[in-house]
This record gives C-alpha cells, structure tokens and sequence, in this order.
C-alpha cells in the first residue's frame, strides 16, 4: 500500500513539474539492410565463459552489442580509470570492435555496477568512442527500431524516486516525440519482470514502473539479472 501511494504522489508531480533529467536521444543509421544485435548480460568477470561469448559474438559479426548490466563484478568501479574496465570489459569487447564490421557496444548499469560509481561507464563511454553510454538511460532509433535502454536501478529505493521521476517524464516526452516514427520499440533493462531466478519476480517500485510504463507500452522488454541462459 505504501509503495502505491508514493507511486501514485510520484505520477502527480510528474504531471506538474518539468524535471531536470539526464536521458539521451540518439539517431543511428547503418549501411547494411539487415541489423544483428547481440545482447548478453551479468558478464563483468574475467573468465572462460566471458571469452566463449565474444568469441561466438565475433562468429555472428553483431553490428552492436549490448550488455544489459553487472558490466563488473563484484562492486563496479569508481572511476572510468578503474583497472577492472580492462581486464573483465575491455580485453574482451575492444578485439571486437576493431574487426571488419566494427560493432560499437552499449552498455546499461546492473545492481553490482551500483555498488560502485555507476556514472563513472558514462565517463569511460566519453573518452572510448566504441562504447556507447551517453547517459545511464537512453533511446537509440535504428530506422524505426526503437532501443530504449531502461537503468531498472533507479526504481530499487526511494531514495532514488527524484531521479526516476525526471526519467518517467524524459521517456514520456521521447514517446511523444517519436510516435509517428517507431514502429518497433524493444525495452532493455537488468531487472526482470517475471523469473524463476533465485531473485524472483519484480516487485515494488521495479515493478510498478514495468507495469504503468513499460509492458503495455513495448514490444519487447529484454533483462539479464538472473542468469538463466547460458546456452553454448
């Protein structure tokens, strides 16, 4: 009841204030007819299982790669000049953007991305040209496919409600602008809505954001977080 009635507070002033957010809007074209983006997820360590899946990343030739957040594992890093974005991030993911079709990588941030400084990927994101990350949400449209990449972090407390209000409005705002020209729209996020994960289905603030803006809204919504598909 609680979680409703903040929710339902939260909604009114969205309506009645213009919020200061941090969101994107991004115009992408590329020159091949036909797209492929390979998405994955929970990937930040350094490991064998992380090099199979770039290396079959190298195999499908992806012209973007997404990776739905826990970038690194455990605690995130704190600066863009943290150690860690080379030895679990870069050494994988940089071979493959200097291969022939030169897949840029967008990256969203997970819980354990929050146990550090999660806007420190926008930092790296702005001195590395093929990473892309130009806020931790944002909407990249690829000729009427419209990729919302959806920070779920941000509806995990309350303390965060300020900055989920500013982007509840921005997505709002991005719908309306881009009504006439999505035709496919495709939401990405690292929490689920519904698993049979160890962390179970989404529930409060998580979820009713899904539920009020997302599912009814999206064609796809796309998470990691519970570490159900590992199939080689």
């Amino acid at each position: 009841m609680r979680t409703t009635f903040l929710w339902v507070v939260a909604f009114i002033l969205v309506l009645g204030f213009t919020w200061k957010h941090e969101g994107t809007v991004l115009e992408t074209t590329f020159s091949e007819d036909k797209v492929k983006f390979c998405i994955t997820g929970d990937t930040g360590k350094k490991s064998e299982i992380q090099k199979k899946m770039t290396l079959m990343m190298e195999e499908e030739r992806c012209d973007r790669i997404i990776i739905l957040g826990d970038i690194i594992y455990p605690d995130g890093i704190e600066s863009a000049n943290d150690p860690q974005i080379k030895t679990k991030f870069e050494d994988y993911y940089l071979p493959l953007t200097q291969k022939d079709k030169k897949p840029k990588v967008a990256l969203i941030n997970g819980n354990h991305d929050y146990l550090g400084n999660p806007m420190a990927w926008v930092e790296v994101a702005k001195k590395k040209k093929w990473i892309l990350m130009p806020s931790r949400y944002y909407m990249e449209d690829v000729s009427g496919f419209c990729f919302y990449y959806l920070d779920s972090n941000m509806f995990t407390q309350s303390g965060y409600l300020w900055v989920a209000l500013a982007k509840i409005q921005w997505l709002q705002n991005v719908w309306k602008e881009k009504e006439k020209t999505c035709h496919t729209e495709i939401s990405m996020a690292h929490h689920p809505y519904r698993s049979v994960g160890r962390h179970s289905d989404a529930k409060g603030y998580i979820k009713q954001f899904y539920e009020w803006f997302v599912l009814d809204r999206s064609d796809y919504l796309i998470s990691g977080h519970a570490h159900l598909i590992k199939d080689f």
